[in-house]
């Protein structure tokens, strides 16, 4: 019985595959989360005690940068599902840039959007 190579490439790209995938879902959750239960209603943690207090210690302000933020995340995860589906070979390199971009992004929104002056949502 001969051995297809072919057969193992491409078992072998499917696995590499779905841990692209599962690791873009897995992040760009995680930074949802990480944006609307910690840094929204938090935030920094650390506000003066003046009166008025500064733009970024309100929660309310905090929400609208919030939202940019998860809708941004949001995309950049669709589009890296949607490429390691159907992108083919050539795309891997764009997924793997994909979900490099959601590891640090936890990281980047946590202080965008807690440290940021926000704006209204209305």
């Amino acid at each position: 019985m001969a051995l297809d190579e072919g057969a193992t490439v491409s078992r072998g790209r499917a696995a590499g595959a779905r841990g692209l995938i599962s690791a873009s879902v897995l992040m760009t959750c995680a930074t949802a989360c990480l944006i609307w239960l910690a840094a929204v209603p938090f935030g920094s943690g650390v506000c003066p005690a003046i009166d008025p207090p500064p733009l970024h210690c309100s929660p309310a302000r905090r929400a609208g940068t919030g939202l940019v933020a998860t809708i941004c995340v949001v995309i950049v995860g669709a589009l890296a599902v949607v490429l390691a589906l159907w992108g083919g070979p050539r795309a891997r390199p764009l997924v793997i840039a994909g979900v490099v971009v959601l590891v640090m992004a936890p990281f980047v929104t946590y202080a965008v959007v807690a440290f940021s002056a926000g704006f209204l949502i209305r």
